[in-house]
C-alpha cells in the first residue's frame, strides 16, 4: 500500500500543469484518477478507514464533476497531496519522501 500511496502523490501533482495549461485531457485524467483511487478501496480495504484517503478521494471526485478556478484547483490539489503525504507517513513512509 505504501508504494501506491507514494505514487499517488505524483499523480495528484500532475493535475496542476494540466489545469494551468487548460489541457483538454484534464477531465479525462481526473476521471481516470478518481476511478483508480476508488478501485484502491478494493485492493487496500484499510483505506476505507482512512479519513485522509477519503478526503483526498472526495477532492478528486469534486474536481472531476465541477468547474473550478485555477486558484481553487491549486488549493484543493495541495490539500489532497498533504492528506496523502500524511497517510504515507502513517503507513510507515518517511516524511522526507
Amino acid at each position: 500500500m505504501l508504494i501506491y500511496v507514494k505514487g499517488l502523490i505524483g499523480k495528484l501533482f500532475k493535475i496542476l500543469p494540466l489545469r494551468e495549461n487548460e489541457e483538454k485531457s484534464l477531465n479525462e485524467y481526473l476521471d481516470s484518477l478518481w476511478m483508480e483511487m476508488s478501485g484502491a478501496y478494493m485492493t487496500f480495504p484499510i483505506l476505507q478507514e482512512s479519513s485522509e484517503y477519503v478526503s483526498a478521494l472526495n477532492i478528486v471526485g469534486y474536481l472531476t464533476t465541477h468547474s473550478v478556478s485555477p486558484k481553487q484547483c491549486k488549493r484543493e490539489v495541495f490539500k489532497a497531496i498533504g492528506l496523502v503525504e500524511k497517510l504515507s507517513i502513517q503507513a510507515g513512509g518517511d516524511a522526507d519522501d
